[in-house]
């Protein structure tokens, strides 16, 4: 598939007490690339930033969208995105010119992105199809 995934597992449970603690995290195949690509060109590596966050699951399954696009759980504070006018519960339809489905989606788009580049917005907000423009900024990984 599209993904590469983790799995740990820490083995050594409480005394008496059964239960272990897995962890895992599910990253898409196009941002190990890309970050593997700017590590052997660059030998650094930096992600573009527009500081959204997804839902929580539960918020997920119970709010669907009649537009497709990614549901904006959270805006950071004086995040590009907050800048542009992005808010909780925007739906981001695409962004710097690609269509998004997903905030892995939005995530991947922007890990492609330089950071200074003006990138579009293209938001549903209560029905009302809007444009807005923000700034990447940039994380170092």
């Amino acid at each position: 598939g599209g993904y590469l995934g983790m799995l740990s597992v820490d083995l050594s449970a409480r005394q008496g007490s059964s239960v272990s603690v897995l962890e895992g995290a599910i990253v898409p195949a196009s941002r190990v690339l890309a970050v593997a690509e700017q590590f052997l060109t660059t030998g650094k590596i930096s992600h573009g930033w527009l500081g959204v966050e997804a839902p929580p699951p539960a918020d997920t399954t119970r709010r669907v969208s009649r537009d497709a696009g990614a549901t904006v759980g959270e805006v950071v504070d004086g995040s590009p995105a907050g800048l542009a006018g992005v808010r909780r519960g925007d739906v981001l339809l695409s962004v710097c010119g690609h269509e998004v489905d997903s905030i892995e989606d939005v995530l991947t788009e922007v890990l492609a992105t330089l950071p200074g580049t003006i990138c579009q917005l293209v938001i549903s907000r209560a029905g009302e199809r809007w444009k807005t423009a923000a700034v990447i900024g940039e994380r170092a990984a």
